[in-house]
């Protein structure tokens, strides 16, 4: 969530190429596929589920446009009734339950089929956990800092500086060492 909000945010807020630009980008949707959630496992989610909605309408209320947990098995929709109760009204209003029936048609009310998951009937070839892959304009608009033209594995976010430019920092550890490494900038002005 941090990389959203710290990182992929103000990536795509910067980026003149979309639809309605000189607003900023704000929010997100998450996709969550329960493919794999067994019943037991449906039932022991209450206190998951409880810090979950206690992170997300504490620390990122305003960020969450919609959560879809998709591919939700058959017994899931009355699990989720009971859930909740346990979690925080303006979070649950935001989560929507869908089989696998629907997922395809729900998403893409709201995404792209380009850019919709091809394991969720999209056609966006996409593996969980892969680092995500910049289209050109994206890599054009950097100021890369090693001629791979690519983001590293970890946490990564931007800091801004007084001279009009962000930096792409990653951040966290590696090997055991504090990270906190130059990745790209980019000039807020639109220049290089």
């Amino acid at each position: 969530m941090t990389v959203s909000i710290r990182f992929v945010l103000p990536l795509c807020t910067i980026m003149t190429d979309r639809s309605n630009s000189s607003t900023p980008v704000s929010s997100s949707i998450y996709l969550v596929d329960a493919s794999g959630l067994g019943l037991k496992q449906g039932w022991n989610l209450k206190s998951f589920a409880q810090e979950i909605s206690w992170l997300l309408s504490t620390c990122y209320p305003e960020t969450i446009l919609k959560v879809f947990v998709c591919n939700a098995p058959s017994y899931f929709a009355t699990v989720w009734k009971y859930l909740k109760k346990w979690i925080d009204p303006n979070t649950a209003e935001k989560i929507e339950v869908l089989g696998s029936h629907e997922v395809f048609d729900a998403l893409k009310e709201n995404i792209d089929a380009a850019d919709i998951p091809t394991s969720f009937g999209g056609d966006f070839d996409f593996d969980h956990g892969s680092l995500p892959v910049l289209d050109e304009n994206i890599r054009d608009r950097l100021s890369w800092n090693s001629p791979q033209e690519s983001l590293p594995s970890g946490p990564l976010k931007f800091s801004e500086y007084a001279d009009g430019k962000l930096t792409a920092m990653a951040v966290g550890g590696l090997r055991g060492l504090k990270r906190n490494e130059v990745i790209a900038t980019i000039d807020l002005d639109g220049g290089e």
